[in-house]
């Protein structure tokens, strides 16, 4: 099944997942099978357990389609990562020396 974080606490290792057919899958952070930290908004691919859990939750790659755009602010770029169908994320990005 697919599907998108709804939230994520790192502190309690525990988040929601929000399935592609509308419903709410809670996963622990011992179902997460990759090394980066899951985070709200990523794609993910799981199963369901007979208690209505997700197991085995995997990042999906993010688009290959995603625009980027750059906005410089004083010594700082901020990066907008865009796709339609993953809500905006702004990423600070610091610009130590000017490419011109």
């Amino acid at each position: 099944m697919k599907g998108q974080i709804a939230n994520f606490s790192p502190q309690h290792g525990q988040g929601i997942i929000m399935g592609d057919d509308g419903k709410n899958y809670p996963f622990t952070s011992q179902q997460w099978q990759q090394a980066t930290a899951p985070m709200a908004g990523q794609q993910v691919e799981f199963s369901v357990n007979a208690q209505g859990y997700a197991v085995a939750v995997v990042g999906l790659a993010a688009d290959s389609a995603c625009r980027v755009a750059h906005i410089e602010a004083s010594d700082h770029a901020w990066a907008q990562v865009v796709d339609d169908e993953v809500p905006l994320v702004i990423i600070p990005v610091r610009v130590d020396e000017r490419l011109d």
